[in-house]
């Protein structure tokens, strides 16, 4: 009797041991689920990590996409479109973004170009360019797609038109030239001899990836009124041979006061990034003789060059994205503009050094960088705050946003954070404020998705929108 007592009474104690474990594991989950909460709405309200809240299904697969204002201010869409069944390549003009965010209409969508290569950049044209024209145009670089016999070119196209009852066409900018395979990467406008006329700058390279023949830094006359009555011939002026993939056109103040128009240009398959510059006293760059340049660096195969303020201290900078072939990661590095450019030492700052990884990346997406702000207050953005900078992964499949740690300007490092993952590449990159909310969105070109993917730093609850891995998803 006593045993049975005791053993009773053991399994009263077992029973309430049991029961408060229970309890203290419950507990502790919940203290966990919280505090795991907190710290993911630590990092939105941060403005750390953005969310997914929109995609546009498309009928083939997106490499790069561009955000344009229309002459409404409204955020329209150049999307360059691979379509493997035919093994065809366009560019498509979508519109009516924000009113389909709105869940107002339908996204118009209509083709600008095709048979004009393959896309590579895309640009508004602004008016002063093409003399007495109300209408609208795009520049677009490409490079040559033997599928459909097209070679790399630079073309003005026609978007809309205004008060015109006679159809337009594409304008050849880059038509004069009859050798092959050219791959050209962007273009800037700029008066280049002084003449009043905004001529094109442009760097690119002829060959392919195993046999490139020569890189090139080149200039395009403007033919002015012969432009817009006789589709005058745009002349080529050669720079300088090394930058081919990317470039950025700054002035830079001297130490005597004066300053100087500065090309800073990316060469790829020579490891080397550029500074190039005319000594001329009209800064006429036809006089071949004055042009100078030196070498900033050589760290790796240079993919993007972009201009920016990065550590908030007044002064821009130079950020560049690379690659290693070694380990196949690539890496951002940003440099400081010394007060003497053409002699004095460029410091460079690793902001993320094989960290992003890369695999050999596709010339005209991988690599490829933005600059930007997370928010926008009436529509500005504070001088005084480190922008963030986004970073295409390509063939690796990830899309990463790089975070600066601290608000001091002596403090250079940034934290690199995955915010969309998928099992194919992903494109070229946009980022804007697209229905004008003061929040920035992201929009990812999902390769073999055959989609274009929304993200927006406009807070919402917290949710699995919040944490996109589609590494599992199959393609259509």
């Amino acid at each position: 009797m006593q045993a049975s007592w005791i053993s009773y009474g053991c399994l009263i104690l077992l029973i309430g041991i049991d029961n408060g474990c229970n309890a203290f594991l419950d507990h502790l989950m919940k203290r966990v689920q919280k505090k795991w909460m907190t710290s993911w709405q630590r990092m939105r309200d941060q403005q750390v990590r953005p969310r997914m809240f929109a995609q546009i299904n498309l009928q083939g697969s997106p490499s790069i996409v561009q955000t344009m204002a229309s002459r409404q201010g409204n955020i329209e869409l150049a999307v360059s479109l691979h379509n493997a069944t035919a093994d065809t390549v366009s560019l498509l003009h979508m519109h009516g973004i924000d009113q389909w965010l709105n869940h107002r209409s339908n996204v118009a969508i209509n083709t600008v170009a095709s048979y004009m290569g393959w896309p590579n950049a895309v640009g508004k044209v602004e008016g002063d360019v093409i003399p007495d024209s109300e209408n609208t145009y795009w520049w677009m670089t490409s490079t040559s797609f033997p599928p459909q016999g097209t070679e790399g070119q630079i073309v003005l196209l026609p978007v809309s038109k205004v008060n015109s009852s006679l159809p337009l066409s594409p304008m050849v900018v880059s038509s004069s030239e009859i050798e092959q395979n050219w791959y050209y990467s962007k273009i800037e406008w700029v008066d280049m001899n002084q003449d009043g006329w905004l001529d094109v700058v442009t760097s690119r390279s002829r060959g392919r990836s195993e046999s490139i023949q020569f890189s090139q830094l080149l200039w395009y006359e403007n033919p002015g009124y012969g432009l817009l009555w006789s589709r005058g011939r745009w002349r080529s002026h050669t720079i300088t041979n090394g930058p081919d993939m990317s470039f950025e056109v700054l002035r830079i103040p001297l130490p005597s006061g004066e300053s100087r128009l500065v090309i800073i240009g990316a060469g790829h398959w020579d490891n080397k990034l550029y500074a190039v510059w005319t000594e001329d006293p009209e800064e006429n760059w036809a006089n071949v003789d004055a042009i100078n340049e030196r070498v900033i660096d050589n760290h790796g195969w240079f993919y993007d060059v972009q201009v920016a303020d990065v550590n908030a201290d007044g002064r821009v900078d130079i950020i560049a994205s690379t690659w290693t072939p070694g380990i196949k990661q690539g890496s951002v590095i940003v440099y400081e503009i010394p007060c003497d450019f053409s002699r004095d030492k460029w410091r460079r700052h690793i902001l993320i050094d094989g960290a992003v990884d890369m695999p050999l990346p596709d010339l005209g997406s991988g690599g490829k960088i933005k600059i930007f702000h997370p928010t926008l207050r009436q529509g500005q953005v504070s001088q005084k705050k480190k922008p963030f900078i986004l970073v295409s992964g390509d063939d690796e499949g990830r899309v990463y946003v790089l975070i600066p740690n601290s608000r001091r300007t002596n403090d250079w490092e940034y934290t690199s954070h995955t915010v969309y993952k998928t099992s194919g590449p992903v494109g070229a990159l946009a980022v804007d404020d697209i229905n004008h909310d003061g929040f920035m969105e992201i929009i990812i070109p999902v390769v073999d998705g055959h989609k274009l993917v929304f993200f927006t730093y406009k807070p919402s609850e917290i949710g699995p929108h919040y944490f996109v891995d589609e590494t599992s998803v199959a393609s259509p």
